[in-house]
């Protein structure tokens, strides 16, 4: 059986990544897969704080989580097509299931 990592895209909303999360937990999909969380960083200061929520929210389920979690935060902005294209990520595009957070 081939091993799928999933990754979570997260950016600036702290509440659609919770729920996604969570989501993510109860389908019961972990424990087969790894979890790579990428938490964007900000466009402008504005953005900051979210952000740093995010983070949060990513750290604070990778440090409760019984199966592998991975949690990545860019310092800038780097857009959708870098964020998963990162170095960091170490997944092959093949074998990789995305989830986007947005509204």
């Amino acid at each position: 059986m081939t091993k799928t990592a999933i990754l979570v895209l997260g950016f600036n909303r702290p509440k659609h990544l919770s729920r996604c999360l969570t989501n993510v937990s109860k389908a019961n999909i972990m424990f087969k897969n790894d979890l790579h969380i990428q938490i964007d960083g900000p466009r402008n200061s504005s953005e900051k704080i979210a952000v740093e929520q995010c983070y949060e929210i990513a750290m604070k389920f990778e440090n409760e989580s019984t199966e592998k979690v991975f949690v990545s935060k860019n310092k800038c902005n780097q857009g959708l097509a870098k964020s998963v294209m990162t170095e960091d990520l170490k997944v092959s595009i093949v074998d990789l299931a995305m989830v986007f957070v947005s509204r």
